[in-house]
């Protein structure tokens, strides 16, 4: 009769113990959860469609490595950041050159001509790609417009002189 009911309390005791174990993995879910929760950004930041950005006029001069850009806000809302990149022709991935950010917004049909000096990126004559990305405040963050990306194939003219090399 005694181990009838020693069997019986160790039956009892394992239970209690899944019922244990089910609790503890539930409540570091939780925890985990709650923690991981706060770091995930909860509003994401978004540029409206109907934003473009447009190049009328591009002058580039290899030999003083200037650029000067007459550029339009061609879409239906404010611009308040553009992000202008440069590469070679035969380049996949440009360079950001400059960053702009407005003082007050490029407003919808407005627009604005900007020079550029000692660009690094223009090291020849020739053909270059260049690159307008426009970028708006939204949700206190900055929105970058991926797919309202302005391109412009530009001919850089002008002779470079090689680097004097000392003797």
């Amino acid at each position: 009769m005694l181990s009838f009911i020693d069997n019986r309390k160790k039956g009892i005791s394992e239970i209690v113990s899944y019922v244990l174990l089910v609790i503890i993995a539930m409540s570091l879910s939780v925890v985990v959860y709650t923690f991981v929760s706060n770091y995930v950004p909860k509003e994401k930041a978004e540029c409206p469609d109907d934003i473009a950005i447009s190049i009328r006029e591009v002058s580039c001069n290899a030999q003083d490595k200037t650029i000067s850009i007459n550029y339009a806000n061609s879409g239906l809302f404010a611009i308040d950041f553009l992000y202008i990149r440069l590469a070679k022709e035969n380049r996949t991935v440009a360079q950001n050159i400059e960053e702009l950010a407005f003082e007050s917004p490029l407003n919808p049909s407005q627009s604005n001509i900007y020079s550029l000096a000692d660009v690094n990126q223009i090291d020849s004559p020739g053909t270059y790609i260049l690159e307008l990305e426009p970028a708006v405040w939204s949700k206190k963050k900055i929105a970058v417009c991926e797919r309202a990306i302005a391109r412009q194939t530009i001919q850089c003219t002008g002779p470079v002189h090689p680097p004097v090399n000392p003797l």
